[in-house]
C-alpha cells in the first residue's frame, strides 16, 4: 500500500469492492518496482545481484547458440569473413545455420586424416592390448581403443558408455593412497581388474573458491573432473580420460594404511585422514554422509597411476607457483622468442595442440597446467592429454584471460577447433545446452550448477575474439592453420 502511495498510484472506481483485482494491481506494481530495482544494480557484485542472475538463469534459451546472451560485435563481423573463405576452406567447414552442432561436428570428422591408424602397444607392466580371441572388459576395450589421434572413436559409444558404467557400478577389491599426489587421491581397483584415479568430494556444488585466494591454494573439485571429460568430448578432442561420479563406502571400500587413518566425526559420520603432498592433514578429511563418500572416478590411463614428471613435459606457459610472474606474463613476444625457435615445438602437432589446450583450460577456469602429457610411442602424431582437470569449474564469474595465453601470443590456432568454436557461438545448439544434456547422464548429476554452465556462453565468444584480434593484427594464414586434425 505504502509503494501505492508513494508512487500517487489512484485506484479506478471499477476496482473497489474487488479485493482480488486489488491484490492484483498491487502485486503487479511491486514487481514492477522491484524488477526497476535490480535492473539499476545490475552491475553490483551482491546478494540482490546473484539474485537477478537467478531468475535469469531460470529463463535462460537452452539452444540458439552461446550468442544469444553473449553477442560481440567484433566476433560477429569475424564470422562473416570466416563464411566469405568457408567455401574455399572446404565443404565440410561450411556453416548450416540449422544443422544440429553434433551433425556439423560429424562432418567434420569424415575429413580427418586416413594414414595407417597406430595404436598404443603397452609392456607387461602396463595392460596388454593384443587379447584378440578372449573376452575383453570394457577397460581392455578402451585401451585397445587408444591410437594416435584420439583415446577413443567416438562412433564406439558402447565402449565408453560401459566403461564409466563399470566404472560407477563394479565393486571395489582395492584402494590405495600414493604419497605423489598432491592433494587427497585414492587409486581404485574393481573386481574386473579396472584401475580409476578417485577424487572424493570436499565441498558443495555452490562452492566457489574465494576471488582473493591464489591459484596454486585452490582446492581440487572432484565434479571438475566429470564436466571436462565431457567438455572435451563435446569438442570431439577425444583427448580427456573418461570420468564419472561414483559413491563410495569409507568403512568397506577404503582398509586402514599406513597414509589411511579413519576416525568417526563429532556428528557420526565416517571420515579419513590422507596423507599426500598438500592439503591433506586432519583439517582436510574427507568425510562419508555417514559412510557413504561422493567423488569422480577416471580412468587411469597406461603407466601413469603415479604422476611422474620429466624436464620435457614442462609447460612452456606455466605458471610460477609463487606471487612472482612468469616470463610469459611479462613479454607478449614470449611465444616468438622462446617457443615457437624451440626445436620440440617445430615438429608434429605440438604447438596447435598447446593452443586447443588453451582454449580447453579457458573455458574450464583451469589455471593450474604445470606439465603436458602424451604417449611418446606415436612420435610426432602423439597429441597432448587434456588430463588432470580438478582444478577447474571453481569461480563462474571469472575469466582467466591468461589461460589464453598460447593463443594470443602466437596467434595460431586449427581450422577445426576455429570451426567449432563459431558453430557453437552461433547455434542453433549453445555449448551451456550441450553440456547440460551431456551431464544429465552422470550418475551424481547435477554436475554443474547454471552459473558455471552460463560461463561457457560467456568465454565462448571471448575465445573467438582472440582469434578475431589475431588475423586483424597479421592475417587469416598466418592465424589458421589445416593441419588435418579434426
Amino acid at each position: 500500500v505504502q509503494a501505492v502511495q508513494k508512487t500517487k498510484m489512484a485506484i479506478p472506481r471499477r476496482f473497489k469492492g474487488k479485493p482480488v483485482i486489488l491484490v492484483l494491481v498491487l502485486s503487479i506494481t511491486l514487481f514492477l518496482m522491484f524488477k526497476s530495482y535490480l535492473g539499476l544494480n545490475d552491475n553490483r557484485r551482491s546478494g540482490v545481484s546473484k539474485l537477478r542472475s537467478f531468475f535469469t538463469f531460470s529463463v535462460t534459451k537452452q539452444n540458439g547458440g552461446s550468442s544469444i546472451n553473449y553477442s560481440i560485435e567484433t566476433v560477429d563481423t569475424f564470422i562473416e569473413l570466416y563464411r566469405s573463405k568457408q567455401v574455399a576452406l572446404g565443404s565440410q567447414f561450411i556453416l548450416i545455420d540449422s544443422e544440429p552442432y553434433n551433425e556439423f561436428r560429424k562432418r567434420l570428422r569424415s575429413d580427418k586424416k586416413s594414414n595407417t591408424l597406430l595404436h598404443l602397444q603397452l609392456n607387461d607392466n602396463g595392460l596388454k592390448t593384443n587379447l584378440s580371441g578372449t573376452k575383453m572388459g570394457s577397460c581392455e576395450k578402451f585401451y585397445n581403443g587408444i591410437n594416435q589421434y584420439e583415446l577413443y572413436d567416438p562412433n564406439e559409444e558402447d565402449t565408453v558408455a560401459n566403461l564409466l558404467n563399470e566404472l560407477a557400478t563394479r565393486p571395489i577389491v582395492k584402494a590405495e593412497s600414493p604419497l605423489e599426489y598432491n592433494q587427497t587421491t585414492i587409486i581404485l581397483t574393481n573386481d574386473l581388474g579396472c584401475v580409476g584415479i578417485f577424487k572424493p568430494k570436499k565441498f558443495s556444488r555452490e562452492y566457489q573458491t574465494p576471488e582473493d585466494l591464489l591459484y596454486f591454494s585452490e582446492f581440487e573439485h572432484h565434479t571438475s573432473e566429470i564436466a571436462a571429460f565431457h567438455l572435451d568430448r563435446i569438442f570431439g578432442f577425444n583427448r580427456s580420460p573418461p570420468s564419472v561420479g561414483r559413491m563410495i563406502n569409507v568403512t568397506s571400500d577404503i582398509k586402514r594404511q599406513n597414509n589411511i587413518y579413519p576416525y568417526m566425526s563429532p556428528v557420526g559420520n565416517r571420515c579419513l585422514v590422507i596423507f599426500c603432498k598438500q592439503y591433506c592433514d586432519s583439517a582436510c578429511a574427507i568425510c562419508g554422509e555417514p559412510e557413504m563418500l561422493e567423488g569422480s572416478l577416471t580412468i587411469s590411463l597406461p603407466g601413469r597411476q603415479i604422476p611422474i614428471v620429466k624436464d620435457e613435459t614442462i609447460h612452456p606457459w606455466r605458471r610460477t607457483y609463487t606471487i612472482a610472474k612468469a616470463a610469459w606474463e611479462l613479454d607478449d613476444g614470449y611465444c616468438n622468442r622462446h617457443v615457437k625457435i624451440d626445436l620440440k615445438y617445430k615438429k608434429g602437432r605440438i604447438l596447435l595442440d598447446l593452443v586447443d589446450m588453451a582454449v580447453f583450460d579457458f573455458l574450464t577456469g583451469n589455471m593450474n597446467r604445470q606439465y603436458f602429457d602424451k604417449f611418446d610411442e606415436f612420435a610426432e602424431d602423439a597429441y597432448l592429454l587434456h588430463s588432470d582437470n580438478s582444478k577447474g569449474f571453481s569461480k563462474s564469474h571469472y575469466d582467466c584471460m591468461s589461460c589464453l595465453a598460447p593463443l594470443r601470443q602466437c596467434c595460431l590456432i586449427r581450422l577445426s577447433t576455429l570451426a567449432k568454436l563459431i558453430k557453437l557461438y552461433q547455434g542453433p545448439d549453445s555449448l551451456s545446452h550441450l553440456m547440460r544434456t551431456s551431464l544429465n547422464s552422470d550418475p551424481i548429476a547435477p554436475i554443474l550448477l547454471e552459473p558455471h554452465l552460463d560461463a561457457l556462453d560467456r568465454r565462448l565468444g571471448k575465445v573467438i575474439k582472440a582469434v578475431s584480434d589475431c588475423v586483424n593484427s597479421k592475417s587469416w594464414d598466418d592465424v589458421v592453420v589445416n593441419d588435418g586434425v579434426h
